[in-house]
């Protein structure tokens, strides 16, 4: 089996995901048309804003920016900041939907600076926020060394509200 993120806010008259063309069950998707059928099993996981009544700040890096299009659609009144790390504006998924909404960004391209640490991300954070970050709920999501570096980070710099969503082939 295939996991793939929900990308429509819930609520809406449809399921979004979107699988990028890679590899065969993800290319195959992109073949599909509209009415063709596919077996589904029901979404499930527990990586969402309603864990928390605290500012959100959502923290990605390249696919991992899936769950965080979800959130700042469904709940941009939630969301104090989103941060996200990627090649270029040109291959970030989403950009335009999360600059759209009006919540405030931090975009971070490796084809035009180093990638910064997690050390570095926690600090653009504290600088972003203009508020304690001990008082924000933190949503990350990328590649496990990212997450487990920032997390890391982000507890040395007291958060305690940390959230990991975790993708890739271990959960298939």
């Amino acid at each position: 089996p295939r996991h793939y993120t929900v990308t429509s806010a819930p609520g809406k008259p449809y399921l979004q995901c979107c699988p990028k063309r890679i590899g065969f069950v993800s290319g195959a998707l992109h073949e599909l048309n509209a009415g063709d059928v596919v077996g589904l099993s029901p979404p499930f996981g527990i990586f969402t804003l309603t864990l928390t009544d605290k500012p959100a700040v959502l923290i990605s890096a390249g696919i991992g920016v899936t769950p965080m299009k979800a959130f700042v659609e469904a709940c941009p009144e939630k969301v104090a900041l989103v941060v996200h790390v990627d090649k270029a504006p040109e291959t970030l998924p989403f950009r335009q939907e999360i600059t759209n909404s009006g919540v405030k960004t931090s975009f971070h391209y490796t084809s035009q600076a180093p990638r910064p640490t997690a050390a570095q991300l926690v600090e653009n954070i504290k600088e972003c926020l203009g508020i304690d970050p001990k008082e924000c709920a933190y949503f990350v999501c990328g590649p496990a060394d990212f997450r487990d570096s920032l997390v890391g980070a982000l507890r040395e710099s007291g958060a305690t509200d940390v959230h990991v969503d975790a993708f890739g082939p271990t959960l298939a």
